[in-house]
């Protein structure tokens, strides 16, 4: 894969990314101490009095339990309390010895905060940085990623990403099946769900400017009507309130060209247009989230080979998009002296609105709060084997429910996956 060496050295990989391979299912349920017999840890931070979670007390994290050490793994929430893991990549030495699992578990959560697994079983595929996307019927779509044991192991460092399997993971008989091949491959692709509960597969490493659909009830795959303006990978994507969705910057690989360009996609017609706005910054690989006034919130990324710390906002109500001039407001000792944002960079792997004013940004090593109205970022310590292991990247991070983040998996500077769960509330 073209871009995975450019990718592991930014994040500071080292000699990860070298070495050989071998196909390894990893059983996370298999590991002495996956559920934590002890009372949950919480990691308690200082947040401003005006953040607030259901239950009246201050944001935390809480330990709730150790997995397989894995990164590059998904994470998708079923309901409220239950959510899967599927896949990644394993590291047990920092001199490679990489493994792609094919291994999904069900996990659930009671209001005790106790992690327990409901179920196991396998992907047809194994498959790591793969899509998980959750159909109307309630069952998982499986889409994408890559197989480390697929790829050429006399070329450290590259992985097959040519995984055009699809799959579905059934949530009545938790069992997988393959239901067909794309026509053609998608890697580092959004997939979205439209109006007719039909998953529509967008852009990626492709040859293709169409994008692919997939009608769970007819079990159909067909190409979209219209095509997207531009080759677009590792985009963001967000939904419009008018139903529509706005495809944001991203990597043009035909051309090696960083996007600031951005274009909506109409499911009601499958058509694309561009948007009248561009990023003020070419960027690919940036987190975007969509705020409670619906504006979107543009956070880091790459470009120009190199990290990207600024944050934009795009209004889709009058299309603008303005820059967010952003600085520390404390005196840690852990942040640079020369301000560098490092924290989100590339690794940002999640946002979450807390309040009006408040963004939290999952990053590397430490997360941070943004406070959109000061412009200012605050770093949040997390729980104790993260930092000293950290800072972590290729980490997994989804919502389970309003106000609850899982967060999971990914590798530190001493090359080992990690182990631990963390659930943010």
């Amino acid at each position: 894969m073209k871009k995975i060496a450019f990718i592991c050295m930014l994040a500071i990989m080292l000699s990860a990314c070298g070495g050989g391979s071998k196909n390894n299912n990893y059983d996370y349920s298999s590991v002495p101490g996956n559920i934590s017999s002890s009372a949950p840890e919480s990691v308690r931070s200082s947040f401003p009095a005006s953040i607030s979670n259901s239950s009246s007390s201050e944001p935390s994290y809480t330990l709730i339990g150790q997995i397989a050490g894995v990164d590059r793994l998904a994470g998708i929430a079923l309901d409220d309390k239950t959510f899967i893991l599927s896949g990644g990549n394993s590291q047990t030495c920092c001199m490679g010895n990489f493994a792609t699992s094919n291994q999904i578990t069900i996990y659930s959560i009671d209001e005790s905060k106790t992690l327990n697994i409901v179920t196991t079983t396998q992907m047809k595929v194994s498959r790591g940085e793969h899509n998980l996307t959750q159909l109307p019927s309630g069952n998982v779509f499986i889409q994408g990623g890559f197989n480390e044991a697929r790829g050429n192991i006399t070329d450290p460092g590259y992985y097959n990403d040519d995984l055009r399997e699809l799959e579905i993971f059934n949530k009545s008989t938790n069992t997988t099946a393959l239901i067909g091949n794309l026509p053609s491959k998608r890697f580092a692709n959004q997939n979205i769900v439209d109006g007719n509960g039909n998953i529509v597969m967008l852009g990626g490493s492709s040859t293709t400017k169409f994008g692919d659909i997939y009608n769970e009830q007819n079990a159909e795959l067909a190409k979209t009507a219209g095509e997207m303006k531009d080759y677009r990978a590792y985009f963001s994507i967000e939904k419009l309130s008018d139903g529509r969705f706005l495809l944001i910057g991203g990597l043009d690989e035909t051309q090696n060209k960083e996007l600031s360009s951005m274009e909506i996609y109409d499911p009601a017609n499958q058509t694309f247009r561009e948007a009248p706005i561009s990023l003020l910054t070419p960027r690919f690989k940036q987190r975007t989230l969509t705020l409670s006034d619906g504006s979107i919130l543009v956070v880091g990324g790459i470009s120009n080979n190199t990290y990207n710390h600024t944050v934009e906002i795009i209004n889709p109500n009058d299309w603008s998009v303005k820059s967010l001039t952003v600085s520390y407001d404390t005196n840690d000792s852990t942040i640079p002296a020369d301000g560098e944002l490092r924290y989100y960079q590339d690794s940002a792997i999640a946002m979450s609105q807390l309040s009006t004013n408040y963004i939290l940004i999952l990053g590397l090593k430490d997360s941070l709060l943004l406070d959109l109205d000061k412009q200012t970022l605050a770093p949040i310590s997390e729980p104790i084997d993260y930092v000293n292991n950290g800072p972590y990247y290729h980490r997994e991070a989804f919502k389970l429910s309003s106000n609850k983040l899982i967060i999971t998996g990914g590798r530190g500077l001493t090359m080992y996956s990690s182990t631990s769960m963390l659930l943010f509330e």
